[in-house]
Order: structure tokens, then sequence, then C-alpha cells
């Protein structure tokens, strides 16, 4: 048991702390607004240090040897978890879809700053301001780029909204396994839904994500093919080190996550968890605990299917410690798998948003922050007197007074 404890706690942590490097590195690389990036870490490493004290522990009065996922502890054992799960989830969501649409319209204000001047005047007509705004995109990027970072862009909002809404759909323990005769189980039809929607959600977010990383670095060749040169887009080889360090950190924080998942979903996809009635540490009653306050027919049914009543009560129980437990859940590895299982789950849900955040990260970096940069270099480079060639008149240095210090001489 110890070495089981000693390996589901090493595979919480260590992925974790490189999933924290990770993101924390990339942020670091970057040009991006960054105090919001604190709540992933802080959020994880809270749920992390719960699931540490309560779900890895390596005796039976831990949840994992009744429940094999997140949302079963946080649907039938710890309500409390689905309060901090919805919380964590909605957050980061909120966030990201934030930063997608300062993006968006931080393109929008620079294009439209970008239309054409004549005389200090704009001109008159909207379609040609709108022409010469999607000529200057399609200078730098393919021609159907821009559509495809769109369509990306939206793919990632939907599938974000969806995992978030799944993934709080109880997935609460039932006796329907126990009962031949019980027809069909609502709870299982919720469950199904419940990890359709977080595998569906979860790989659409990331193929969209990386895609979308890929088309925020492509542009247009002479010869008009494309690729990830970025000569345009970067013109140091400062700011190319910086999107391909997000690219490759995006890229190798979803390969993690998709490992993660068919962990998840195919390798433990069958795990022995404990019927609603067999959830011992739920228990804080003798008579509870040895079934003698459910039903006979569910007494007599749990003990032809499993030979007895799973419970047993425990006099010399510290009181930190459940009194009731099922001793049998370390049999055949279950409460090992189940932990296993348990942190597979949280780190898919980890490297996917870490996933998104470094996706995020690089398009802040090279539609927002890059942009506003070479902008500010141009308008120091150009000449001064005549105008700035688009009808805005002569640049004026400010020479550190308010006014002049006579303004009505003589």
């Amino acid at each position: 048991p110890s070495g089981s404890m000693v390996s589901s706690q090493a595979l919480l942590w260590v992925p974790y702390c490189i999933a924290v490097v990770m993101l924390e590195s990339c942020s670091y690389v970057v040009r991006a607004q960054q105090s919001e990036y604190l709540l992933v870490p802080i959020l994880m490493g809270c749920l992390a240090a719960i699931m540490s004290m309560y779900l890895l522990r390596e005796d039976c009065t831990s949840a994992g040897g009744y429940a094999a996922s997140i949302s079963r502890v946080s649907g039938s054992i710890f309500f409390e978890g689905y309060v901090f799960m919805f919380v964590s989830l909605v957050t980061v969501a909120v966030y990201i879809l934030g930063r997608i649409n300062f993006i968006q319209d931080h393109k929008i204000q620079r294009l439209a700053d970008k239309r054409p001047r004549k005389a200090g005047r704009l001109l008159k007509s909207g379609t040609m301001a709108v022409k010469a705004m999607k000529g200057r995109l399609t200078e730098r990027c393919c021609a159907s780029d821009d559509v495809a970072r769109k369509r990306c862009d939206m793919v990632i909002r939907y599938a974000i909204i969806l995992v978030c809404i799944t993934a709080v759909v109880p997935d609460r323990a039932d006796n329907c396994d126990l009962d031949p005769s019980a027809g069909s189980c609502n709870n299982r039809n919720m469950r199904t839904m419940h990890f359709i929607g977080i595998g569906g959600g979860v790989s659409i977010t990331l193929f969209a994500a990386l895609a979308r990383a890929v088309l925020t670095t492509m542009e247009l060749n002479a010869d008009g093919s494309c690729s990830l040169t970025m000569k345009e887009l970067y013109t140091t080889d400062k700011g190319k080190r910086r999107a391909r360090y997000a690219l490759g950190s995006a890229l190798l924080a979803a390969l993690a996550a998709l490992g993660f998942l068919v962990a998840f979903m195919v390798v433990l996809a069958d795990p022995e968890e404990a019927a609603d009635m067999h959830l011992c540490i739920l228990y804080d009653s003798r008579a509870a605990c040895l079934g003698e306050l459910v039903p006979r027919r569910w007494y007599n049914l749990t003990v032809a299917e499993l030979g007895a009543w799973p419970c047993e009560w425990d006099d010399a129980a510290l009181v930190t410690e459940s009194p009731c437990v099922n001793p049998k859940c370390e049999d055949g590895d279950v409460l090992h798998d189940n932990q296993l299982r348990i942190v597979c789950e949280f780190h898919l849900l980890l490297y996917w948003i870490v996933t998104l955040l470094c996706t995020v990260m690089l398009m802040e970096d090279a539609e927002v922050w890059t942009p506003i940069a070479q902008g500010a270099g141009n308008w120091d480079s150009k000449p001064r007197g005549d105008g700035d060639g688009e009808g805005r008149g002569p640049r004026h240095e400010n020479p550190g007074k308010v006014a002049p210090e006579n303004p009505h001489p003589g």
C-alpha cells in the first residue's frame, strides 16, 4: 500500500510542477498580460492539495477506494467539490474567452487605425476603407488565414463552454447494477453525458487551439506559398524565439493532455466503483454501517452480488478517520487504480488549460503587443517636418514645459 501511495502522490505532483513551470516560463517569455494567469496554478494547486490529503490516502478511508473520478467523488462523497470545480472551471473559461475577445477587438481597432487618409481627412467611401484594411491584412497572412482564425476562435469558444457545462453534470453513485429489474437509470445517462462532453470538448479544443497557434504564425511567401518563417510578423530573432517557444509549449501540453485523456478513458476505462449504498465512509453509525437501515431487499441483493455486506465498523478508529470502511477496497489494486484514474483526470484538465493559455499568450504576443511595438518603432523612425505621410501633420517634440513662460510678451 505504501508503494501505491508514493506512486500516486508522485504522479500527482510531478506533472503538476512540470505544468506550472511550462505555464510560468511561457508567460515570462512572451509579451502578454500575465496577472490573471496566476489564478491557474493557485486553483489547480488547491485542488491537488485536497486530492493529496483526502483521495490519495493509503487506506480504505480514502475516497479513492469507492470512486474513480473527480466527478464521482464530488457528486457522491465530498459534495463541496462540485462548488469548487464549478467556480474553478468557470473562472478559467471566462478569463480565456475574455482574452480571445480582447485580441479580436484590438485587431479590429488596429486595422481601423490604419485605414487610408487623404489630406488629413478620412476617405468618405467606406467600401474603399474596408478594401484597404483587407488588403493590409492579406499582405501578411494567407488569403484564407483570417477566416480560418475566426473559425478556430469560434470552435474554441463553443468547446470550452461544452467542457464547462458537462464537467459539472452530476455523476452520482447509484444501485442500478445490483438490481436487474431497475430498468433505465437516470444517473447512467447523466454519467454518459458527462464523459462524452468532457472527452469530446477537450479533444476538439486541443486540436482547434493547435490549429489557431499555427495559423497565428503562418505567413505568405513571395511565391504564394504559406510557411512559418515569421519574417513579416517578427522582425527580430528574439520575437521569433518567443513565438516558437509558445508554440512548442502549447504542442507539448496538448500531447500530455491527450495522453492523460487516453489513460483516463481507455486504459483505465473499467473502474470498480462502489454502489451508492456501499459508500461506507459516509456512514456515521454502527447500524447504518452494517446495513441494518437499508431495505431488506437491498441487503439481499448485495449479499447475492458480493457474498456479504461490504462495510465494517471499527470501534477503535481514530477521531480523524472514518469508523466505517470497506476493508477489501485494496483487493485487486482497486484503490490504487481508482486513485491513478482520478489523478489522470486532474492532469487532463490541467494540461488542457495550459494548452489554451499558451495558445492565447502566443495570439496576444503576435496580434496585440508585437504590432504595437512595431508601430512605435515605425513612428520614431519617420521624418519630422512635413507630416507623417498619413495626413496627421508635422510631429512636434514636447519641450518639457506646459506653456511658455510669458504667453503674452510686450
